[in-house]
């Protein structure tokens, strides 16, 4: 037992709970040390309608509750940093006491604010009643636009952010238990975001290909149409003898090349037989680049020599015990047995993994074939509404700026591993380290880099043992080499990842939830707001969560946008300058299209150049 005195010195050691008193202290301290500096400031953050004290009584109440949660915040943002039981003790009986003060604040302010009609209507009996003087409750006394906007703010704003933490905390949960129906139907939405464009490229182009050839055998399989083609750009040349020139005329009935041909685009989905046939070539290539990719991996491993890191790791055993050669032999002993359970556990860990795989072999084929039909039914029966467009825009532009920074990422770190197996280009700086399995470690971080942030830390982390095991080589190369690969990848991490990537993303206007055609200037979503992001979709949904983390935070960011520039959301100072624009006098003449435009100067040209060589010949005729 501890004493008393060592007891009050001590504080719990689960982390987490500690972090949560350490910011609900150092929220209570910010906000308190505003109330008593600068109180103006802090009315206008609008932090009064939680606090309230609109009334003598109540802002006494929360006059004395805000002075002392300075104190009493800064005890308990101390206690948390030092670990003093009693501090934290003292800040939670504090925080009773605060409740105490919000009660006394809500008997005296309630009244106050339920009536605070009769401050227009009798204000001389009102401030008699609460003996107040004529302080002003509302912004304004207009009519109220809304029922909530005829409530006082203080209970408007306290039921709202009590149903946003409810309704956070629902959807959590929701999202957990049913994590099983959500991953493939989420998972799916990804893929056919990546492939849908290519999809739709490849159906077009087989509509195109189909349609030209029934023209060509309409046409008796001969080359008019293509003389037509060829024919639409060409000069007018005289055509009787008397050298007058023929105008150019490219009417629609006199062509016999159908409109599909010349078509810009098609409707999606629109010939089953076509959407079919372009799926399959698609998974088709995407099937041979995976083959490719796995076929490299399994040669790659086929060509390590499991003894020589087995020998590595032996020898680095025996270091370790030789530099503990002044320490008890029963340390000595337990360390040595450690070690050589290493390999043991590390077999049981994947065996219990494996088993864990089995045992949920149900889920996970339940799992794999409604992803399957996800897919099948997504990209054979395409979302042609705006939002849905939207929706795979957002997943098609991350996954293209991801797979781009990753390719850097993974070819960078396959080059570092392996000088002579994956290029050169780094040799001068890298040219010592080695590695038989840099194919492996390039795919696995170009995979891993999908995760943000997370994958990037793991990847530095997964050649450590290939290099660190490497018998070979002595074991200060091996050291000089983990040091080398550490410090050249946290290089290359923070160049491709908080570089490049960053720069790409943020001036990527769709990633940054602008609808089409807005042409505002894209901001960047904070750093700690996608970290927090990733931990959470990770919490709920581990692997697949953190996959999707950005591309849900990019769909968030669009509904905002959406609700923000509601037609019927416009703010006053939207009003106002949109007021003070005057209209031009001149109206901005239509534009009309380049190839129409394009068109029509190259008519005007020929009329005008045959209009003066016709009457050049008139003159010099009889």
């Amino acid at each position: 037992m501890y004493s008393p005195e060592v007891a009050a010195r001590t504080m719990f050691l689960c982390i987490p709970v500690r972090l949560s008193v350490l910011v609900s202290a150092l929220v209570v301290t910010l906000t308190s040390l505003l109330y008593v500096v600068d109180y103006s400031l802090f009315k206008s953050l609008g932090l009064r309608s939680f606090v309230g004290g609109f009334g003598v009584g109540g802002n006494i109440c929360t006059l004395v509750a805000e002075y002392s949660g300075f104190l009493f915040g800064l005890l308990g943002v101390l206690g948390c940093w030092y670990g003093r039981r009693d501090w934290v003790k003292s800040y939670n009986l504090w925080l009773w006491f605060r409740l105490l003060c919000y009660a006394g604040m809500y008997y005296f302010d309630l009244p106050l604010i339920m009536h605070c009609e009769n401050f227009v209507n009798s204000l001389q009996l009102t401030t008699e009643e609460y003996g107040w003087g004529p302080k002003k409750l509302w912004s304004s006394f207009e009519e109220p636009s809304s029922p909530l906007s005829s409530l006082p703010p203080l209970l408007v704003k306290g039921a709202l952010t009590s149903l946003c933490i409810v309704g956070f905390w629902v959807t959590v949960r929701l999202m957990e238990e049913f994590g099983d129906v959500l991953k493939p139907l989420i998972l799916a939405m990804m893929l056919t975001g990546c492939l849908e464009r290519a999809v739709e490229l490849c159906e077009t182009a087989i509509l195109r290909t189909i349609s030209f050839f029934m023209c060509i055998l309409l046409c008796r399989c001969n080359l008019h149409p293509l003389k037509k083609c060829l024919r639409m750009g060409r000069r007018p040349q005289p055509r009787n003898e008397g050298g007058y020139y023929v105008t150019l005329d490219l009417r629609e009935e006199e062509s016999c090349i159908p409109e599909d041909v010349l078509r810009d685009s098609y409707e999606a989905g629109s010939n089953c037989g076509a959407r079919l046939l372009a799926l399959g070539i698609v998974l088709f290539v995407s099937g041979l680049c995976l083959l490719e990719i796995f076929s490299a991996i399994l040669s790659s491993l086929q060509q390590v020599n499991v003894q020589t890191y087995q020998k590595g790791f032996q020898q680095l055993e025996e270091k370790i015990l030789g530099l503990l050669r002044d320490a008890s032999p029963h340390f000595k002993e337990q360390l040595s047995k450690q070690l050589n359970s290493v390999e043991s556990q590390f077999m049981s860990v994947a065996i219990n993994v494996l088993n864990g795989v089995l045992s949920r072999t149900t889920s996970l084929f339940t799992q794999t074939v409604m992803f399957l039909l996800y897919v099948l039914m997504w990209l054979l029966s395409p979302m042609t509404s705006q939002s849905g467009q939207a929706v795979f825009s957002i997943v098609r532009t991350y996954f293209m700026y991801k797979a781009f920074c990753n390719t850097v990422f993974g070819n960078t770190r396959g080059v570092h591993m392996g000088v002579q197996k994956v290029g050169d280009w780094m040799a001068s700086w890298l040219c010592g380290l080695g590695c038989d399995l840099a194919m492996v470690v390039a795919v696995m971080c170009f995979f891993l880099g999908f995760i943000p942030e997370v994958g990037s830390v793991i990847s530095v982390v997964v050649p450590v043992p290939i290099l660190l095991f490497d018998s070979r080589v002595s074991l200060e190369v091996r050291a000089t080499n983990v040091l080398t690969m550490a410090v050249g990848m946290l290089l290359i991490k923070f160049m491709v990842s908080n570089g490049l990537e960053s720069y790409l993303m943020s001036k990527s206007p769709t990633l940054a939830g602008q609808r089409e055609g807005e042409n505002q200037p894209a901001s960047e979503t904070h750093p700690v707001i996608i970290l927090f992001v990733v931990i959470l979709c990770g919490e709920i949904w581990g692997i697949t969560g953190m996959l999707i983390s950005v591309p849900l935070l990019a769909l968030i960011r669009l509904l905002i946008n959406l609700e923000n520039t509601h037609p019927g959301r416009v703010t006053a100072a939207a009003a106002a300058s949109a007021k003070a624009v005057v209209p031009s006098v001149n109206p901005t003449p239509r534009k009309t299209s380049g190839a129409s435009a394009s068109y029509v100067s190259e008519v005007a040209r020929n009329e005008s150049l045959n209009g003066r060589r016709n009457s050049k010949i008139v003159q010099a005729g009889p």
